[in-house]
C-alpha cells in the first residue's frame, strides 16, 4: 500500500477517535452527576451571571464574592461582587468595587489576581484592589441595614501586595505579605479595632535559612498562621501577645510547596508538594500535618492517584472541612488542563480514602472547591462556567 494512502487511514481513524468530544463540546456541557451520598448540583449563578473567578464564601453558605473576569480587558479594573442567598435563592449579583486586579499576561514579571474573601461571620470582605499605582488590600464592611460599604483602603506601607490574603473567622485579623521584583518577601499580621487597623507586625524571619515568605493562612482566632517559604511550610503562633519564631512543619528540598490552610482551632495544616517525578514531569500531591499538644506530627498524604499540576497554580487549593478529615480537590485530565474531575478523600478507619466526586463532561474544567466548616456544603466552579452548590447528609468522621 502506498505511503500516502496509510497516512490518510490513520487520519481518518483519529479523527473518529476525536468525534464522540467534539460532538459533546458542540452539545455543550451538561450539568454535573450527583455522585452517591451527595445531592444533586445546583447552580448558584443563574445563566446571566457574569462569569466569578477566586470566588470565596462564608461559614453558612448564604454570601458569596468573586471576581469577575470579562467586565474589562484592563488589568486592574475588574468588578468585584457580591451575591447572597435569600428567599431559598442567590439574589443577582452586586459589584461592590470596580478595581479589581486580575494581571495575568505571559510576558509580566509579577502576574497578580484579585482572590477576594470574606470572612466566616460573612461581614468582613477584603480583596486586592489597584491604587492607581500599586496593588493593595481593601476592605468592604455589611452595613447593619443590609447592602456594602465602600471599598476603603487599608494603608500598610507596602510598596505591592501580593493575592494570596487570610482573614480569621471575625474578620478582625488580617494575614497578608509583600510581594517584590527582588524577592525576600515577608508575612505580615495586623488587627482592627474598630475601624482602625494596626500597623504591621512581622512573623516571618527577617534573616536566616527560613526568611520570607507568602501565601499566609489564620485560624479562626487569628492567633495561629501557617505560610509557605520556598518549599516549606512553616507555623508560628501569638502566645503572650508575641509571634513565636517560625517552625518548619516540612523540609522539602525540591519542588514548590502551595496554598496552605489552616484548620480553625490551629490543629491541622493541608498544603499542596509539587515536584519533578522524572525529567519530564511535574505532580502535586496533597498532605495534612496534624498537631498534638504542641508537637506535630508527619506529613500524611490524602491523595492516591497522579495529580498532574493545573497550568497555573495559583488556580489549584484544596478545600477541607473544619477538621481536616474531608478533603475535595480538582484533578485534570491531561497536561493541557482541558478538563478536571473533583475528587474526594475521606480519613476512615485510620486510613485516607479517595474517590471520585465530581466527572467531568466533555471539556468542563471543575475546579476551585470550597467546604463549608461542616464539610457537608460543597462549592465549586464547573459547567458552562457556572458556580455550582451541592450538599450531604453524610458528615464526616
Amino acid at each position: 500500500m502506498k505511503p500516502i494512502y496509510i497516512l490518510l487511514i490513520l487520519l481518518f481513524l483519529s479523527l473518529c477517535a476525536l468525534y464522540p468530544s467534539v460532538q459533546a463540546a458542540a452539545q455543550g456541557p451538561a450539568e454535573p452527576d450527583a455522585p452517591a451520598g451527595w445531592g444533586s448540583p445546583t447552580a448558584v449563578s443563574a445563566t446571566g451571571w457574569p462569569e466569578l473567578l477566586y470566588f470565596s464564601i462564608n461559614d453558612d453558605a448564604t454570601r458569596l464574592v468573586g471576581l469577575e473576569r470579562w467586565n474589562s480587558s484592563d488589568d486592574h479594573d475588574h468588578n468585584v461582587v457580591v451575591s447572597e442567598y435569600v428567599g431559598g435563592a442567590w439574589q443577582p449579583p452586586t459589584v461592590i468595587a470596580e478595581n479589581g486586579v486580575y494581571a495575568t499576561g505571559s510576558f509580566i514579571w509579577m502576574p497578580q489576581w484579585t482572590h477576594p474573601i470574606i470572612s466566616g461571620d460573612g461581614d468582613t470582605i477584603v480583596y486586592l484592589g489597584w491604587t492607581g499605582e500599586t496593588n493593595a488590600v481593601y476592605v468592604v464592611d455589611r452595613l447593619p441595614a443590609g447592602g456594602w460599604s465602600a471599598p476603603a483602603l487599608i494603608d500598610t506601607g507596602l510598596g505591592n501586595t501580593h493575592y494570596w490574603i487570610s482573614l480569621s473567622q471575625d474578620g478582625r485579623t488580617l494575614a497578608l505579605a509583600s510581594y517584590s521584583f527582588e524577592g525576600g518577601d515577608h508575612v505580615y499580621v495586623l488587627r482592627r479595632n474598630g475601624d482602625v487597623w494596626s500597623a504591621l507586625t512581622r512573623v516571618s524571619a527577617e534573616s536566616g535559612p527560613l526568611a520570607g515568605g507568602r501565601f499566609p493562612s489564620l485560624s479562626g482566632d487569628g492567633r495561629k498562621l501557617v505560610y509557605i517559604q520556598n518549599a516549606r511550610a512553616l507555623f508560628t503562633e501569638q502566645i503572650g501577645g508575641q509571634w513565636t519564631a517560625p517552625l518548619a512543619l516540612s523540609d522539602n528540598s525540591q519542588g514548590d510547596t502551595a496554598f496552605p490552610q489552616m484548620r480553625r482551632d490551629g490543629g491541622a495544616v493541608i498544603y499542596w508538594l509539587i515536584h519533578p517525578i522524572d525529567s519530564a514531569l511535574m505532580v502535586q500531591d496533597l498532605y495534612v500535618l496534624r498537631r498534638d499538644g504542641s508537637t506535630w506530627g508527619a506529613a500524611e498524604r490524602v491523595n492516591t492517584q497522579r495529580i498532574l499540576p493545573i497550568t497555573d497554580v495559583s488556580e489549584a487549593p484544596a478545600a477541607t472541612n473544619d477538621q481536616a478529615t474531608r478533603l475535595i480537590y480538582a484533578r485534570p485530565l491531561s497536561s493541557s488542563n482541558t478538563a478536571s474531575d473533583l475528587l474526594i478523600s475521606e480519613w476512615r478507619d485510620g486510613v485516607w480514602q479517595e474517590s471520585q466526586l465530581v466527572a467531568t463532561d466533555g471539556w468542563i474544567y471543575n475546579w476551585w472547591p470550597r467546604l463549608a466548616p461542616d464539610g457537608m456544603t460543597l462549592t465549586f466552579e464547573g459547567s458552562n462556567s457556572r458556580i455550582w452548590q451541592m450538599t450531604t447528609d453524610t458528615p464526616p468522621t
